[in-house]
């Protein structure tokens, strides 16, 4: 079967694959040929196109528009708007050399919006949508975009969009919810739940001791991890809240912040005032990030509160890779606290309650290794959920391909 992914991320590097990568890479181990057109918008632009051919799939990857003048508004319109376009004479060429039995487009749609135009007019091809972000609600939510009038098009557009598709995935049910009662969508449509994934790689673990020493960690507290995009919604304030009334309550624990992004000012001005007990590292490749991981007592996961949009965390895969204990401070209006109390793999708060984030810790510092979080059988069965491969043959069977 020829199946053919359409998104704005692909990593090219075995070290630190995206989610992307593993989905594409499933199909391939099960016999299909896979070919991803990706419009690039991570923010290390390739400089040109590039393409890869490696036996049953081929990537082929483009950078967005860019704007190089004008107010930050202006540029970030233009890249939304224009990226897609910009690629029309390689996307029409890239049609004619791929022709889809099945067509599987990410969210945010608009960001794709020439190539899901293009990939699934006049086709015969199947398609589905994997709807992780329900652009624009959320990011106007969380400041990333404002104007009622550019808000109000820009979910047209992308309600638009989602129309073109026959299935789509949602990653839990109160997103299925959320969906349906937000974007208005066709009856004929079909919607179902459609696991976040992970082929949860080795983690290369060398021992608790010496991957502490590696690290430069302290050899005799707890250790909180947070590792991802230092960005708006990852609730970085919360965390930093709570490592400030650790502190004043002298819990025995440090908080680990590990990536880049534009928050990272935010984490570098606590610790020069003061916050012994947060440490920051840079990102790392994913075996150096795992191997780290093994080394720590607790993930953190973080979400910005008063949002309605339900969001369902994917440095949570990680976590579950290593059986590392889950602390979740997430919005109310998400289910995901609730999978992670559970499935037995940790315990939620509501986000910006640095009091109970706090007391959470405490719990869990306290528990002992009879805590439900400690027993391997609840990581398990959510490697089992979450595997790439379960996952990727439901989609197929979704829109009846398998």
């Amino acid at each position: 079967m020829k199946i053919v992914l359409l998104c704005t991320g692909y990593s090219l590097d075995a070290d630190t694959p995206s989610l992307s990568d593993e989905m594409a890479e499933a199909l391939v181990r099960k016999g299909h040929e896979v070919s991803v057109f990706v419009v690039n918008w991570s923010k290390r632009p390739l400089g040109k196109p590039v393409s890869i051919r490696n036996e049953k799939l081929s990537v082929y990857v483009a950078d967005p528009f860019q704007l190089n003048f004008g107010p930050q508004l202006l540029r970030k319109i233009a890249k939304w708007t224009l990226s897609s376009m910009s690629v029309v004479g390689q996307l029409l060429k890239f049609r004619r050399n791929n022709k889809a039995d099945v067509v599987v487009g990410f969210s945010p749609a608009t960001a794709m919006l020439v190539p899901i135009v293009l990939m699934t007019a006049f086709s015969r091809a199947r398609t589905f949508l994997v709807q992780w972000d329900f652009f624009p609600n959320h990011h106007a939510q969380i400041g990333l975009l404002s104007g009622t009038m550019m808000v109000r098009v820009l979910k047209w557009l992308e309600t638009w969009l989602m129309r073109r598709f026959e299935v789509i995935g949602c990653m839990s049910p109160k997103n299925i919810t959320y969906l349906l009662g937000n974007y208005n969508l066709s009856s004929r449509q079909k919607i179902v739940e459609l696991p976040i994934w992970s082929s949860f790689p080795p983690s290369g673990h060398v021992g608790r001791g010496l991957a502490r020493q590696e690290f430069g960690l302290p050899a005799d507290t707890t250790v909180l991890v947070f590792g991802g995009q230092l960005s708006k919604g990852r609730g970085i304030e919360d965390i930093l809240e709570a490592a400030s009334q650790a502190a004043l309550q002298a819990l025995p624990c440090v908080f680990l912040i590990v990536g880049n992004g534009e928050q990272e000012g935010m984490v570098r001005d606590a610790i020069g005032g003061g916050a012994h007990n947060v440490m920051h590292m840079a990102g790392l490749t994913r075996k150096k990030y795992l191997s780290l991981l093994s080394a720590c007592d607790i993930g953190i996961v973080s979400t910005v509160r008063g949002v309605d949009v339900p969001t369902f965390p994917s440095k949570t895969l990680d976590y579950i890779n290593i059986g590392l204990p889950v602390l979740a401070s997430v919005e109310e209006a998400t289910d995901f606290g609730e999978f992670v109390k559970d499935s037995g793999i940790g315990l939620s708060v509501p986000a910006g309650d640095a009091g109970a984030f706090v007391r959470a810790i405490e719990q869990m510092i306290s528990a002992g290794p009879a805590a439900p979080w400690n027993n391997a059988q609840a990581f398990a069965r959510a490697r089992e959920r979450f595997q790439v491969d379960g996952v990727s043959d439901y989609l197929l069977e979704s829109v009846g391909q398998h």
